[in-house]
């Protein structure tokens, strides 16, 4: 049953890390900055959870979306592009540093070839 909820999960972290992130970005203008404020808070609520790190991938997509000015629409899109490619790709992912950047830019690159070439 634990595992039915999991992606709920993992999205509704992203979605925190990212919001949090995303709304600091309008107060403090160092976007990196935003991220550690924004990752340090969920960690302290989620903590000893599975998904605190994962606020974290939420904060890296909203520090891009400063660069790619995204409308909200798409910035929610690719929080749940993330999470499919988190879940697909996790198993992969062992002793790689880097996963949360990386899953983050990916979900993002694709978001912009699509919102690019349809456009």
């Amino acid at each position: 049953m634990t595992q039915l909820f999991h992606p709920l999960k993992l999205f509704m972290a992203i979605i925190c890390g990212f919001l949090l992130c995303f709304t600091l970005q309008k107060f403090i203008y160092d976007t990196a900055f935003c991220a550690i404020l924004s990752g340090v808070f969920f960690g302290l609520v989620f903590y000893k959870s599975d998904y605190d790190i994962f606020t974290y991938l939420g904060s890296f997509i909203a520090m891009g979306a400063k660069v790619f000015e995204f409308h909200l629409i798409y910035l929610f899109i690719t929080c749940i592009l993330a999470t499919f490619i988190w879940i697909l790709l996790e198993r992969k992912f062992t002793h790689i540093g880097g996963k949360l950047g990386l899953v983050a830019f990916i979900s993002s690159a694709l978001i912009f070839g699509i919102k690019t070439w349809l456009i």
